[in-house]
């Protein structure tokens, strides 16, 4: 089992840490109890004048790395669903293929930003040693 953290967040800050979190078999439970939650948490924010789809679960791991998010307005497409006859279940977590593209699409960017960085350090580096030795740079051409 795995701890997880279901901080409560309302238009993207902050305003519930989870700082002890809670065991889970896996993060799909971990989706299951922020659902419930979101569920039982949604009259409750009515009563007090709030409106619940500004707000959101945001589920991490023990590194505090954000695994997914659970905004409570899902608690709405759930309740479509079940107008339509569907079973009242959550919707699909997420679609495997999608989130391991997603997964590439993030590591081909940090090389990318690997390699912009390295290009402006020689950059840098280059025009540093124009300046120790002298030389000078090629002054801006002055606007008419």
């Amino acid at each position: 089992m795995q701890r997880y953290h279901l901080h409560i967040r309302q238009a993207g800050v902050l305003v519930s840490p989870d700082d002890q979190g809670a065991e889970f078999e896996s993060v799909e439970a971990a989706y299951l109890e922020a659902f419930e939650s979101a569920r039982e948490l949604w009259p409750i924010l009515l009563e007090d004048r709030r409106d619940p789809r500004r707000y959101s679960f945001e589920i991490t791991n023990s590194a505090a790395v954000v695994l997914m998010e659970v905004p409570f307005s899902e608690l709405l497409d759930n309740c479509r669903n079940a107008r339509r006859g569907r079973p009242n279940k959550p919707a699909p977590l997420f679609d495997k293929e999608a989130f391991l593209g997603a997964i590439e699409n993030a590591r081909q960017l940090n090389r990318e930003c690997a390699e912009l960085t390295r290009q402006l350090r020689a950059t840098h580096q280059s025009v540093k040693s124009l300046k120790a030795f002298g030389g000078s740079l090629p002054k801006r051409p002055e606007a008419d």
